[in-house]
């Protein structure tokens, strides 16, 4: 993946070309080509190469210094004056000197801009409406600055990277750190669809674009027409000269990953297919992958992952990271694309996305469940309640402990209620953490922004606000970060047909009632693919590339081994308390390995982060 970094500051003089030179060699940054350096009094701008010249750009046009990494394109409605012209940066200096910020409404694809006018040290910051492509930034006392990764913002002089403890609280919340914070103090990143705009001093981030959920009114047969339509075009944009021939996909058999690589099959006959399979009962998918790949005539290459790959790349991934990040699924999807990557294969598609436009995650379907209780009369949920809540009789009887743990979720609002089963929830806080560390966080705050990102939304009923919420901390802060990462370090590029904007937009039109009818998820959707999906994908339960971390660690000596030292290493860190990880262990060895499994990844990859870092 490029990248883009630069400055608009108040410097002591010529300094500009080191400090510029600095964040390049940044990790993350180091690893590239670079294609374009910038530098003048009190401003710097740099930029380094993708594949091909489309993916990263730089150029300084008039009074301006402009850079963007990604594939951004045109919206259908732009002024025709700002598509003519040679290139799509010098259209964006046209558009911008034009329309200003509204210039933004206009983009489409995944992008990571910057526009700099020094001479007025004016710098705006954005990036694109999925946030696809990530980008930082922090304010020193007399400027900004911004990177593609934190850790070169890090190197920045003026800017706070002092690790933030309420950003290490909600990285074992969330299990990664979702923006706008990072796990630096001065340091921030950009939601999806924001921009950051820098004024001489004066400084504002905004939300310059949301989804209108608006159901359409046409009939179900036409808007499953128009799906396959727009997947048609979404699959056309992600296909270009450069690359067509070195394109592949992922593919674990499911829906998304079958419907990507069955459209490249249309577009390419000869293009292959990857899938990560594992020796663990429940978790492998290859046969699954098998039968979508003959289906579609396409060529599968396979590779095995082991409890051996998996200690090998602890330490690849948590230093590939610029803040730790613990979605145990990175392991696969590294193998997965380094195996791509050593086919020669340039470029892979993935097939993120589909279940949270087209709602086909299991948590909607179990809050449908609750809303039957929610338009109860309340004289009937108030019996519920006072039966099974207000003592603890029955509670060794799995039907009454089951009917007292859905009435008491079900009085619990959304999106709150999304949250029931999180790890930090079992136990009190003064139980897990620390009391120093627990007295420099805020333990709410995590609820408090997804609270405020499920309302954003106007005139959206209770899935679509589940979606909404999920496009920012389900995609952008974690599974497009995990599959990004683990492209980049495998030396391979990713796009994401099922994120494209026209596919996106049309989504919000689908009426809830055919997103999910009854008990079906994604029943929209398979009904509108019947024709084109395998069979076997049609009736598959979701599982993607999930590892079984939890099943190894108990079997695997040397992975039990690593896990052991740096849980050890974690309790000296006076962050959580050394009882607390105790617990997680027996629990892990006694009641549930897999459930237990997945903390103890999110702590080890803490732990091992902050290791390399000599943190």
């Amino acid at each position: 993946m490029p990248n883009i970094c630069g400055f608009v500051d108040t410097l002591p003089a010529g300094s500009e070309s080191s400090i510029l030179e600095t964040m390049l060699s940044a990790p993350g940054h180091g690893n590239q080509p670079r294609i374009n350096r910038f530098v003048e009094p009190g401003a710097g701008m740099g930029s380094s190469a993708g594949l091909s010249s489309e993916q990263g750009a730089a150029a300084r046009i008039g009074n301006m210094l402009i850079s963007y990494e990604g594939r951004p394109r045109w919206a259908g409605d732009t002024p025709m004056e700002f598509r003519e012209v040679s290139s799509m940066i010098e259209g964006i200096a046209l558009a911008y000197r034009s329309a200003g910020l509204e210039c933004l409404k206009h983009l489409r694809g995944p992008f990571a801009l910057a526009i700099l006018i020094p001479e007025q040290r004016r710098a705006l910051l954005a990036i694109d409406k999925m946030g696809i492509r990530p980008l930082a930034y922090g304010a020193t006392a007399t400027g900004l600055a911004y990177a593609s990764n934190a850790s070169a913002l890090a190197k920045y002089p003026g800017i706070d990277h002092s690790l933030s403890p309420q950003a290490i609280h909600d990285y074992l919340y969330f299990h990664m750190v979702p923006s706008p914070q990072t796990i630096f103090c001065g340091i921030r990143k950009l939601p999806p669809a924001h921009y950051a705009l820098y004024d001489n001093g004066r400084f504002q981030t905004q939300r310059y674009w949301l989804p209108n959920f608006d159901p359409a009114i046409d009939p179900q047969d036409a808007l499953c027409t128009q799906l396959r339509s727009r997947l048609e075009q979404a699959m056309d944009f992600q296909i270009d000269e450069d690359t067509a021939k070195v394109t592949g996909a992922f593919l674990s058999g499911g829906l998304d990953s079958s419907t990507v690589v069955g459209l490249l099959a249309e577009r390419n006959a000869h293009a292959s297919a990857y899938t990560i399979g594992f020796d663990a009962e429940g978790y492998d998918e290859i046969p699954y992958a098998r039968q979508s790949a003959s289906h579609y005539h396409s060529r599968l290459h396979e590779y095995y992952v082991t409890p051996g790959d998996v200690a090998d790349a602890i330490e690849i991934i948590a230093g590939g990271y610029d803040e730790p990040f613990g979605n145990a699924s990175v392991i696969p999807s590294y193998f997965c694309a380094k195996m791509a990557r050593e086919d020669g294969c340039a470029v892979l598609l993935a097939g993120d996305g589909g279940d949270e436009i087209f709602a086909g995650n299991e948590r909607y379907l179990t809050q449908k469940m609750f809303s039957y209780f929610e338009t109860a009369p309340d004289i009937v949920r108030q019996i519920f309640k006072t039966a099974l809540l207000s003592n603890n009789i029955g509670d060794s009887v799995p039907l009454v402990r089951k009917a007292r743990s859905y009435v008491r979720q079900a009085f619990m609002p959304l999106p709150d209620r999304l949250n029931s089963y999180n790890f930090l929830r079992r136990a009190p806080a003064a139980d897990i953490f620390n009391p120093d560390f627990l007295s420099q966080i805020d333990t709410t705050l995590a609820d408090q922004e997804q609270r405020a990102i499920f309302q954003l939304p106007s005139n959206a009923d209770s899935l679509q606000r589940m979606l909404f919420l999920d496009w920012k901390f389900t995609l952008a802060d974690n599974d497009l970060r995990k599959v990004n990462l683990a492209c980049n370090l495998a030396g391979i590029e990713v796009r994401y047909p099922l994120l494209d904007d026209g596919l996106v937009e049309f989504s919000t039109t689908i009426p809830s009632k055919l997103l999910i009818p009854d008990r079906t998820l994604r029943d929209f959707y398979k009904n509108s693919l019947k024709a084109f999906l395998p069979p076997h994908t049609i009736g598959k339960k979701k599982h993607g590339f999930g590892l079984p971390f939890g099943v190894w660690m108990a079997q695997d000596p040397r992975l039990h081994e690593m896990v052991q030292h740096y849980l050890e290493a974690m309790k000296h860190r006076k962050i959580l308390k050394s009882d607390y990880i105790d617990g997680l262990l027996y629990a892990q060895r006694s009641q549930h390995t897999a459930y237990y499994g997945v903390m103890i990844w999110v702590i080890v990859m803490l732990e091992q982060w902050l290791k390399i870092r000599n943190i």
